[in-house]
């Protein structure tokens, strides 16, 4: 529903901006069937886990949106992937969608079954942690990126080094090696 009208935009959405609004659509989805959108601040740690999917998709999907509008080296890469025409996209979205399900069949089940254990809210509060140290390095990222201003900063980007990347080297960059931290 949510994979297939946006790959038919932008081929690269599948694995971008569609696995970001799919995750979204799903969580929200799983909120709505369970009742667990009614009590989010004093619900059980599977509707926290819930929650935090939702927001995790929905942040990387409008990051994605406003990183592809304001960063032009991004966007001519976006489109560069449109080599499928639109009509022979739906094998793959549809492939990527039952991938993307299978990712967040953890939270289906947690809510099919709740618990109140400590390990379920430990769970759930590990899951909001990934969903505000993502946004604050992808903020960073992003800050850096913007202020790229010719071609030859586009090509030899490395990424910033401060903050959470002073500590991670973040599984999604793709940048070159950092210098050593003095």
């Amino acid at each position: 529903v949510v994979v297939l009208p946006l790959t038919t935009i932008r081929e690269a959405y599948s694995f971008s901006v569609g696995y970001g609004a799919s995750v979204a659509a799903m969580g929200a989805a799983m909120l709505a069937a369970f009742g667990a959108w009614k009590t989010p601040l004093s619900a059980a740690p599977s509707s926290l886990l819930a929650w935090a999917v939702t927001a995790y998709g929905a942040r990387l999907a409008l990051y994605l949106l406003l990183r592809q509008a304001t960063v032009p080296s991004i966007a001519e890469r976006i489109k560069s992937f449109d080599k499928t025409p639109r009509a022979k996209r739906a094998p793959l979205a549809l492939s990527v969608a039952l991938f993307y399900a299978c990712m967040t069949c953890p939270t289906l089940f947690a809510l099919r079954s709740p618990s109140a254990s400590p390990v379920a809210a430990a769970g759930a509060a590990v899951a909001w942690a990934g969903v505000v140290i993502e946004a604050v390095t992808d903020g960073q990222k992003y800050l850096v990126k913007k202020k790229q201003t010719s071609e030859d900063d586009v090509k030899t980007f490395s990424g910033p080094t401060g903050g959470f990347f002073a500590m991670s080297r973040h599984a999604n960059c793709r940048v070159t090696p950092y210098p050593p931290n003095p």
